[in-house]
């Protein structure tokens, strides 16, 4: 079969965990902010974000929210407020709350360089006098105010962080978080961490990342049935329905390039917050029938970042019986050995099904031997001795990216006794060994060499 060719608070995802059909849990990595600004910062004591775009100052909340922008200097923020000043000039135009909440003043100038909130109050200067005013933009005469003799200034929240940054050979930046991987290294620069925030810079801008640990994902491998494998591929299905918050049509799965699941890109369907492929799965080279965990590792990708591998898992089993050799014949002894024909034989080829191509090898036990294809199902071994009074050969039938189908054979030699007459070379038996959990069987990799390989 032919290979497939493989507001602002915007969500992308990476999966850090073990999928199962059935939903699971995840740690999820968000853009709380998009990594479009020039600067990003996180005034010690409040609960903002300010970035930075040429002479624009946009302040957000710590859940992503917008909470308002200008193009006058922002300065610190003091007792939850921030006093906004005219570029160039020493004129207040307002001040922000810590929630975002704007209040706009008359005008006013900057009191001896101090446009600042204190006990309350912002000091400003108008005309000859100077007057207070008051966190709703109320003015007052300085008789009008009574104001503490010394303001302990609130303790500066501390952050235990449960991020680890984890740095590349190339100099790149990933994180971890609560030990498990959240972002492959793809950050230039980490600038910050706080408890479930992390402010980030890729190339020249900055952006503000946070952590869902409560998602939800419900990951199906086809369909969530066994999978039966009658060759070395077989076509199924991968879905996996995501969190409301994320925007499904820009999700999309990704495999390495030599993954054993090939993606159909033109096959990609989306319903409702479900993503849905039909791919091509590769039968584990170690499948056997009786079945396994199967395990194909795919990542995600959104809004077009990639992010750590995960796999897939389901059952799966391989439905033996397509080759059988069931008899060793035209047996005769050539010199000083013993030749015979093996007989290959395919079984279970469905309609439309083309003749897949297969080796056969010998693996004996210490026996030289040659084999040769006489014919596109027949091979004829010599093995040059016969030593052994009982002998054990191996016909293993190998179809490219199958498990081997392993057919074992005893070759027993009856040689005349020394006190008779007779002068052939002895009397040969050929028997088809039953496969049983007793059965020593040889070492078979995918690599197996074609020469003798001893038995286990």
């Amino acid at each position: 079969m032919k290979r497939f060719q493989s507001s602002l608070s915007v969500v992308f995802l990476l999966l850090s965990f073990f999928l199962s059909p059935s939903p699971a849990g995840a740690q999820v990595a968000r853009w709380m902010i998009l990594p479009v600004h020039q600067s990003v910062e996180k005034p010690a004591g409040t609960d903002v974000f300010i970035c930075h775009d040429g002479d624009t100052t946009s302040l957000y909340s710590l859940d992503g929210q917008l909470l308002g922008t200008t193009t006058d200097v922002l300065n610190d923020f003091q007792e939850d407020k921030a006093v906004t000043v005219r570029r160039g000039t020493q004129t207040i135009t307002g001040f922000f709350h810590a929630d975002g909440h704007y209040v706009s003043v008359k005008p006013c100038q900057v009191y001896r360089d101090y446009p600042f909130f204190s006990a309350g109050y912002l000091i400003v200067q108008q005309g000859k006098g100077y007057f207070y005013i008051d966190g709703n933009g109320k003015f007052w005469k300085q008789g009008d105010v009574n104001l503490p003799a010394r303001v302990k200034a609130p303790p500066i929240p501390t952050y235990v962080t449960k991020f680890h940054l984890t740095p590349s050979p190339d100099g790149k930046i990933g994180l971890m978080y609560n030990e498990k991987e959240l972002v492959r290294p793809m950050f230039d620069e980490v600038k910050r961490t706080m408890t479930e925030l992390a402010m980030v810079r890729i190339g020249n801008r900055w952006g503000v990342m946070g952590v869902d640990s409560t998602a939800t994902f419900a990951p199906v491998l086809n369909g969530g049935d066994t999978i039966c494998f009658r060759h070395q591929s077989v076509l199924s299905t991968v879905s996996i329905a995501v969190p409301d918050y994320m925007d499904a049509s820009k999700v999309r799965l990704v495999v390495p390039e030599d993954s054993k699941m090939q993606l159909d890109e033109q096959s990609r369907t989306v319903n409702d917050q479900t993503i849905s492929y039909t791919c091509e799965l590769a039968l584990p080279i170690t499948m056997l029938s009786d079945g396994a965990e199967l395990s194909y590792p795919v990542s995600m990708d959104y809004n077009g970042l990639t992010f750590p591998l995960l796999p897939f898992t389901g059952w799966g089993y391989y439905e033996g019986g397509r080759f059988s050799v069931d008899d060793l014949s035209d047996g005769a002894f050539e010199g000083n050995g013993y030749a015979f024909t093996i007989n290959v034989k395919e079984h279970n080829r469905q309609p439309g099904d083309e003749a897949y191509p297969y080796e056969v090898e010998i693996m004996t036990s210490d026996l030289p031997y040659t084999l040769k294809k006489i014919s596109p199902s027949k091979y004829r071994c010599k093995l040059n001795s016969l030593a052994k009074d009982n002998n054990n050969v191996y016909v293993v039938v190998r179809e490219d990216g199958c498990p081997p189908a392993v057919f074992p054979f005893e070759i027993t030699v009856k040689r005349p006794a020394q006190s008779s007459s007779s002068k052939g070379q002895g009397q040969v038996t050929i028997r088809k060994k039953p496969v049983t959990p007793q059965t020593p069987k040889p070492v078979i990799k995918p690599t197996e060499p074609k020469k003798p390989i001893k038995l286990l």
